[in-house]
């Protein structure tokens, strides 16, 4: 187990992070067949191509798309079960409860350090502590995007309709790459 904390500032962020490395079955099968994940959970997957499904998921996930510094490239946010989600740039993918990412202020351009399991934090709890064993100040939540504020995308079969101003869509070149008949 390793944790997740924020490289500037060296706040614990993920206090429990499961590596999926390689083409092992941890690594096909990810949080398939989970029930949910705790606040203090995620799984970092190491995917070259920056591609992540939730096909077979039976909850919604964030995902933080990361480069091989673990910079923040992107975020998806409330990713349903049966999608699919990607960023051109990442190399690792943290995936964590639905709404974690937003009320842990993760946005592109963080930075992010992986470190070894262990340190400031109360056995069984994801919260961290102080030196001295008592709760350390978090920050204040910020406003978190809901399912209300996305805004939805028409299905592939609707109409296709013109743009303000009553002007047609331009013209379709012909493509080289089909044979006529």
């Amino acid at each position: 187990m390793h944790r997740i904390v924020d490289a500037v500032s060296g706040r614990p962020l993920v206090a429990r992070v499961e590596l999926a490395r390689g083409l092992g079955l941890r690594a096909a099968r990810g949080l398939i067949g989970r029930r949910g994940l705790g606040p203090g959970e995620g799984l970092l997957l190491a995917d070259p191509l920056g591609c992540v499904h939730t096909c077979g998921m039976r909850f919604p996930i964030d995902v933080v798309f990361l480069d091989r510094r673990l910079v923040v490239v992107g975020v998806a946010e409330a990713v349903p079960p049966w999608r699919l989600a990607a960023r051109r740039g990442a190399r690792l993918q943290l995936e964590l409860s639905a709404g974690r990412a937003c009320a842990l202020g993760l946005v592109p351009g963080s930075r992010l350090a992986l470190r070894p399991a262990g340190g400031p934090f109360r056995a069984g709890s994801p919260r961290p502590v102080g030196r001295s064993g008592e709760p350390a100040h978090e920050p204040a939540p910020r406003p978190c995007a809901t399912g209300r504020d996305v805004p939805s995308v028409p299905p592939r079969s609707a109409p296709r309709t013109p743009p303000p101003g009553g002007a047609a869509p331009p013209p379709t070149a012909p493509n080289p790459f089909r044979r006529s008949v």
